[in-house]
């Protein structure tokens, strides 16, 4: 069966041996007996090895389904993965322009900071110098 072939290939290469090999021995009231219990016993045999087969074949057909859509699924799931890694190179990106943004802006205030004490300095200094010139 697993080279493709039938049962009624197998029954026919069976009854083929029998009628060939043993048979020609025997009267012909013994041959047919023989043909008979044969083919009973074969057919007993065949049976379950041939339901095997056919379970077996079913099988094959769920396996190849299961493993088309695991084929399927790791296709999606490389996908997902590639998208998810430019995702995280992008809010690496996102971050780091967050961070010199940050930098930026605290060096501003610093600058923003000093002026307010520059001009605060600066109106100290001017006060006396308007009370003297009044």
């Amino acid at each position: 069966m697993a080279s493709g072939l039938e049962t009624l290939d197998l029954a026919l290469m069976h009854k083929h041996a029998l009628t060939t090999l043993v048979l020609p021995r025997y009267s012909s009231g013994t041959q047919n007996w023989m043909i008979k219990r044969a083919e009973t016993f074969f057919v007993e045999v065949i049976k379950p090895i041939e339901h095997a087969h056919r379970v077996a074949m079913e099988i094959n057909v769920q396996l190849n389904r299961l493993n088309e859509t695991l084929r399927q699924r790791t296709v999606d799931l490389t996908a997902t993965n590639r998208q998810l890694q430019q995702e995280i190179v992008r809010r690496q990106a996102l971050e780091e322009a967050l961070k010199k943004s940050e930098q930026h802006y605290g060096q501003l205030l610093e600058r923003s900071r000093l002026m307010q004490e520059q001009l605060r300095h600066l109106s100290h200094q001017l006060l006396p110098a308007q009370e003297t010139g009044s």
